[in-house]
């Protein structure tokens, strides 16, 4: 240690340890001088260096921001969640998850033809592709769930209105046979129940909600009428609150290639937000060597 006390401001000074090992330095009064550390091997979020080293260091961090990452890993915890497996390490336990989900997937794919080089050459194409695929279907999912299981009495987030039907011709006149199926549909009970419930297509607000359709219908339709919604597109800031998460993992994004054996490249420099707090704050974009 007694070479870091003669460290100038222009030197830098990169630490490969482990948290036990960086304990040493608590005691070491802090260098005026670049301090890198791993970000893996000290594990950032738990660092064990004090507020003083804490102010100071940067950490070459391979995985996304955790409060960037946390909707990503929505379906993994919720999965751990279920079996009542406690989330001890959020990096590995993922990790371990991710692995077993997608060699099911690259299996399932290979259907019979189950060889070693198919399924590094399976697993290499569809990382990609099933990583988007994925993370879009487990969002739809839990969304599709906290929709529909909800109390008989709760309130919705907004009213759907029955889709009248607007004829393309005027029907001509119909026989006591030809008419039955749309008396039957006529005296029709609700469908669904509550406030979601739609109105018996021969009720008197189906039949208004029909007729005010076939007006807006002949109406023309004018270009001051038209309205264009222009939605800003998201910064990275802002991933976190985003509903399309494009990773399942920690990792920012994961691909393969020929003779790739890193589904992640790359890392980012992060620092403590503040000297007391564990949140870490991004200090360089993602840097791919």
């Amino acid at each position: 240690m007694h070479r870091i006390s003669g460290l100038k401001a222009d030197d830098t000074v990169i630490f490969w340890l482990t948290s036990a090992q960086l304990k040493p330095l608590e005691a070491t009064p802090v260098p005026a001088s670049n301090l890198i550390f791993s970000g893996s091997l000290a594990v950032a979020e738990s660092s064990a260096l004090n507020k003083d080293w804490r102010a100071a260091a940067q950490f070459v961090y391979p995985y996304q921001l955790p409060q960037l990452r946390q909707r990503g890993l929505t379906y993994f915890k919720e999965f751990m969640k279920v079996r009542a497996i406690p989330i001890e390490d959020e990096v590995l336990q993922s990790e371990v998850y991710f692995a077993a989900s997608f060699l099911n997937d690259v299996l399932v794919d290979m259907l019979d033809n189950l060889h070693r080089d198919f399924l590094m050459e399976r697993a290499e194409n569809m990382l990609s592709l099933r990583e988007l695929a994925k993370a879009e279907d487990e969002m739809r999912e839990l969304s599709t769930a906290r929709a529909h299981l909800v109390g008989p009495n709760a309130t919705p987030n907004r009213m759907i209105g029955q889709r009248a039907y607007v004829p393309r011709a005027v029907p001509r006149s119909m026989s006591a046979t030809e008419m039955m199926p749309a008396m039957a549909l006529a005296t029709a009970s609700p469908q669904g129940v509550g406030a979601l419930a739609l109105p018996s297509p021969g009720s008197s607000d189906s039949q208004a909600a029909m007729s005010q359709s076939a007006t807006a219908a002949s109406m023309p339709l004018q270009l001051s009428e038209i309205k264009v919604l222009t939605v800003p597109a998201a910064s990275a800031a802002d991933s976190k609150l985003s509903n399309a998460p494009v990773s399942t993992t920690v990792y920012p994004r994961l691909g393969l290639g020929q003779l790739q054996r890193h589904a992640s490249k790359g890392a980012q420099l992060v620092t403590f937000e503040r000297a007391d707090s564990s949140e870490l704050r991004a200090v360089s974009e993602w840097i791919v060597p």
